[in-house]
Parts: structure tokens; sequence; C-alpha cells
């Protein structure tokens, strides 16, 4: 008759109760559960599959160009090269010489998209993982009779930022660009001072109010980064000294004589291998010696390319040698004669503002060496003077 009974109204009530201690129980225990990925990278719809294995990747790359696949097998092998190389495999230094030229042999017959990137990337990760050999095999491609300009431009790119990533600066660099970048982000808007009130920028910290001194809010320190440089001790001499011979050889190859790209790239990659070894490197004061030497010739260069390269290598090389040699430098006692003429006159004269900034640093350096070393026997004679009384 459509009315209820009592006993029916703690029946509707005990069954709402279990559906809300149900809801509860599945929301809480839900909140636990971890979704599935559900990425899918589409690997499987590929026209070819991707490679496994170092030899996947050379015979995906030496595949003819009338087989179908080879466009398809060749954008695989170059994506995926690069992560399989720098897993460094076991038969790695076994395959590192295929790879390199197969890689340098390439031609981007298949308009292969960003082909000229990761052929980089891939050259840079042999070179880095496997110095001795990559270094040998690109050195003897880069003053080679049948290279294109190209390929030798190409080669010098691979070493100057295998040099780089190997002696940290790659990563040092990166790390200072995320500082700056964070130091922008937290450039603002006042000091927070408990959990709701702001305080007025001057009010707390220092005199301009930027560094708050509380000990609850106080900004946390950077965890201490360490660098590891894998290239001063034993690749840079190497790398540095197989350039200097096969330049010595250079004007044999046709593609080397009267080419400013290539003399500039050069003196700039010997300038690059002694400031990528650092003061860490036992044999970096013999290499800027001999990189003021090799550069030497090339002073009176009327090529602004030509001209900075020089100059950068003036610059790198009086970086690392002792004051000593640098006041030699200043006083005309080495191999160096008119080089503050030189140098005064790209300062203050030069045509392009780069070469005059290069010059005026390179001044700064023997400068600061000049005055060192002054200020060294000034003290070590009034020391000689006071013993005498």
């Amino acid at each position: 008759d459509g009315s209820f009974s009592t006993h029916d109204t703690n029946i509707m009530k005990d069954t709402d109760d279990e559906d809300e201690s149900y809801t509860t129980t599945f929301s809480s225990s839900s909140s636990t559960l971890n979704p599935y990925d559900l990425c899918d990278d589409e690997t499987d719809l590929a026209p070819v599959p991707p490679p496994v294995y170092l030899r996947d990747c050379i015979s995906m790359l030496r595949l003819s160009p009338d087989d179908p696949d080879a466009a398809a097998s060749r954008a695989s092998a170059l994506t995926h090269l690069e992560p399989l190389v720098r897993r460094t495999p076991t038969d790695l230094p076994i395959l590192a010489g295929s790879l390199l030229r197969e890689l340098l042999g390439l031609s981007d017959a298949f308009e292969t998209e960003d082909f000229g990137t990761k052929r980089h990337g891939a050259l840079v990760a042999l070179t880095c993982t496997c110095p001795e050999t990559s270094t040998e095999y690109l050195v003897a491609e880069l003053f080679g009779g049948d290279v294109s300009i190209g390929m030798r431009l190409e080669i010098m790119a691979v070493l100057g930022d295998a040099a780089g990533e190997m002696s940290g600066t790659v990563q040092l660099r990166k790390w200072r660009q995320d500082a700056g970048e964070r130091a922008l982000l937290q450039l603002p808007r006042g000091h927070v001072a408990g959990r709701r009130s702001v305080v007025p920028r001057g009010s707390v910290g220092g005199e301009d109010g930027t560094q708050p001194r509380t000990r609850r809010w106080g900004r946390p320190r950077d965890p201490p980064r360490r660098i590891s440089n894998v290239f001063s001790a034993r690749i840079a001499p190497l790398l540095f000294y197989s350039l200097l011979r096969g330049w010595t050889a250079a004007p044999r190859a046709s593609s080397w004589t009267g080419e400013v790209r290539l003399t500039a790239g050069l003196v700039s990659l010997l300038a690059t291998v002694v400031e990528c070894a650092g003061t860490a490197a036992p044999a970096v004061g013999p290499m800027a010696v001999d990189l003021l030497v090799a550069v030497g010739p090339l002073r009176g260069a009327e090529r602004i390319e030509v001209r900075r390269a020089v100059l950068l290598g003036y610059h790198v090389a009086t970086m690392y040698l002792a004051p000593e040699e640098l006041v030699g430098l200043a006083g005309g006692k080495s191999r160096q004669e008119g080089l503050l003429e030189f140098l005064d006159t790209c300062r203050e004269r030069d045509v392009d503002q780069g070469c005059r900034e290069i010059a005026g640093a390179v001044v700064g350096n023997i400068a600061r060496a000049v005055e060192e070393v002054t200020a060294i026997e000034t003290n070590h004679f009034s020391f000689q003077h006071l013993r005498l009384k």
C-alpha cells in the first residue's frame, strides 16, 4: 500500500551506510594505485624494426639505395645509433672504426629528417667513448687528400665538441646557464616571513633586502657538483700534436691551400684543445708554447676570420703560460718578436670589433703576468735586503 515500516527504514539506513563506507574505502585505496603507462611510441608500426645492436646499425646503413627499406632503415639507424654508442657495449671498440667510416661516408640521399644533427651526435658519441681510435681516424681523414671542405669542417666540429664534452666544459656551461635562469626566476617580489604575511623588500636581510637571514626560510644551498676531466691527461696531447703534425703536411692537400675557413677552423680547434685540457693537464705548458709558435706566422693574415682565430690562440696560450714565460714575450726574449706591436695595432686600429676585444684581453694577460713577476722580485729583493741588515 506504499507505506514503510520501521523495519524497512532500518534496512535502508544500513544499506546507505554500507554504500558510503564502500565508496570511502574505494576512493582511499584507489589513490595509492599507480596508473598504467599507456604511452605508445608506435615502434611496432615502423616499416623496419629499430636496431638493438651496433651491428644492426651497420647493416642498416650499408643497405643498397635500391632496397625499398633503405630510407627507413637509414633513418632508424641514425636515430638509435647515438644512444646505443653511449651505452658502451662490449663490441664498441671493435666496431668503432667501421661506424666512423660508415658515418663519414654517408650522404643524405633520402633527405632524412635532422640528418646532419643525428650524424654529428653519433660521431661525437663515438669520439667520447673511443677517443684513441676515433682521434686517430678523424685526424687522418681531416688531412687526407680526397676529402671535401665541408667534411673537413664537420670533422673539426666533431673534435671540438668531443673535447668540450670529455673535459666537462659543456656540462659546466650548462650548469651555469641553469643557475642563471634560476637566479632570474628568483628575482623578486618580496620576501615571505612566516606563512601568510609578506615583508616589504629592504626590511629584512642586507641593506637592499636581497639576502633574508632567517633560519626557517633561509635559501637552500645547491648540492656540490663534481666534473671529471677525462680529456686533459692523455687525449689532449694526443689530439693536439696529431693536429700539428697533420697541419705541417696540409699544403700537400689541394683543399687546404688558401682556404680561409679551414685555416681559421684549425687554429680555433687547437686553441679549444688547449683550453679544454686546462691546468690539470701535465703538458698544458708545452702545448701553450707550441700553440704560440704555430699561429705566429699567421699574424699578418688579411682575412678577419683567420686574424680572429690567431688572436684567440694567443689569448688561450697566455692564459696557461707561466708568468715568467709571458714576461719573456713582453721583453722580446722568445720567438715571438713584434708580438706586443701586433697586439697594440689590433687593439687600437683593427676594423673588426671582435679582434680588438680579444687583443685587449691578451694584452691584459701579459700585463698581469708582468705585475705578478715584478711584485715577486720586489718582495724577494726586500727580503734579501733585510737579511743583509
